[in-house]
């Protein structure tokens, strides 16, 4: 009884990964590193099982995760990334959204990124997107 408790389990678990590495496929990532940092955590997850796997399960982890690295970011590599922006001075989100996009419109994103507590004085090293 123990032994199928475990292997049902077992198997509990690596469905799991594989529901994780199918779902990642899907998710429409805001920047590049958002990417990374998703597909750096399904290998580490995938690396975990692989470490008491049998042959078989062992063989199946290691397809699972060449095509998760293959995959994530998939064919759209051309993702956002985060750069660091240095201003000169402190300045409104609003007036960096208009120097840096010519958008106002992505004030709050700028906001929201770098966690300002006030939207009118923002700080002088910035994490913005390039695009």
């Amino acid at each position: 009884e123990n032994e199928n408790r475990q292997a049902v389990m077992r198997y509990a678990d690596y469905a799991t990964i594989a529901i994780q590495a199918v779902l990642l496929v899907n998710v429409p990532f805001e920047t590049y590193e958002d990417a990374i940092t998703a597909r750096r955590g399904a290998l580490a997850d995938i690396d975990s099982f692989s470490e008491d796997a049998s042959d078989s399960e062992f063989n199946a982890l290691r397809d699972l995760r060449a095509q998760v690295a293959r995959t994530i970011p998939g064919d759209d590599k051309d993702l956002p990334r985060i750069v660091t922006y240095e201003a000169r001075k402190r300045l409104p989100a609003l007036a960096l959204a208009h120097d840096l996009y010519e958008e106002v419109q992505r004030e709050t994103e700028i906001i929201t990124r770098n966690r300002a507590r006030h939207p009118g004085f923002m700080g002088v090293d910035l994490a913005v997107l390039d695009a």
